[in-house]
């Protein structure tokens, strides 16, 4: 899946005003490593391609960042989501994020 379809993907549904992702956010994430070393090393002027796994990390961690969490909060929870196979993800003494794929 590319980029495009990434972003068009995650802000479908939305009449306007704040997406929940942009390519420019997402170009960002790719560069600085956040989804992976590989990922980061596609150059400049190519269409970036996502595999299955940096697909299931960036359709959890944008809406989360979206919501207000912390950026490197959105990826821990989504790479114990996606990599270790959690269903729920320890936010304090009181709080526990429950998660439940919607597709």
């Amino acid at each position: 899946m590319n980029a495009a379809e990434i972003v068009a993907e995650l802000n479908a549904g939305r009449d306007s005003g704040d997406p929940v992702l942009t390519y420019r956010k997402l170009d960002h994430w790719s560069t600085s490593g956040l989804l992976g070393e590989e990922v980061s090393r596609i150059g400049s002027g190519r269409i970036r391609e996502f595999g299955d796994t940096e697909v299931s990390l960036i359709r959890i961690i944008a809406p989360l960042v979206h919501a207000g969490f912390e950026l490197q909060v959105a990826a821990r929870i989504a790479e114990r989501i996606v990599l270790q196979g959690a269903d729920s993800f320890p936010l304090g003494d009181d709080f526990v994020l429950l998660y439940r794929p919607t597709s």
